[in-house]
């Protein structure tokens, strides 16, 4: 590859390119690709959290978008309707197998059309399993995705009324003594 990457945390990942002259292709490419993401280059000394070699090098940060209430309802449809379509695909090939399957086990003595129609019986609960387990990871990433955000934004305004309360009580302290300052 062009590059190494590291995930910096849950929200984060940075690429670090082999070559300086890569950086823009990278970075183009990914902005291409997913233009959701916000993009930062960086140096090793800036926020960078990893070192190589070649401390001169610049990387990319790269940050998942925020998953505010709408972005959530987006995504969690987005899940459903892959979903869907993964589901529909899988039916479609396990109703046309046990057709394939009978025509190959005529002749064959019962306890083997027994133990051919088990494993197949089983192969397509697995992948039926796969695709409903895959679609619970994702909701769950986009559900923790969401309650970061909340999180953020209760801090956010937290500290915002903090500072408000803060001014409000200098501000009443000033006037008390005969002066407003701010």
């Amino acid at each position: 590859g062009r590059a190494d990457a590291m995930l910096s945390n849950k929200y984060q990942f940075e690429v670090v390119p082999k070559k300086s002259k890569d950086l823009f292709i990278i970075s183009k490419g990914f902005k291409e690709a997913h233009p959701e993401f916000e993009q930062e280059i960086v140096t090793p000394d800036d926020k960078s959290r990893f070192h190589t070699d070649q401390d001169d090098e610049k990387h990319i940060i790269y940050t998942m978008p925020v998953v505010n209430s709408d972005r959530h309802d987006f995504l969690m449809d987005a899940v459903k309707t892959l979903h869907d379509q993964c589901k529909v695909q899988v039916d479609k090939v396990n109703a046309a197998y046990p057709v394939k399957l009978a025509s190959k086990l005529i002749g064959l003595p019962e306890e083997e059309v027994e133990e051919a129609k088990k494993k197949m019986e089983d192969s397509q609960n697995t992948y039926s399993k796969i695709c409903d387990d895959y679609m619970a990871r994702k909701q769950q990433e986009i559900e923790d995705a969401y309650q970061h955000y909340l999180e953020e934004q209760a801090a956010k305004n937290a500290k915002e009324e903090e500072i408000a309360a803060t001014r409000i009580n200098r501000s009443s302290n000033s006037m008390q003594m005969g002066h407003y300052e701010e």
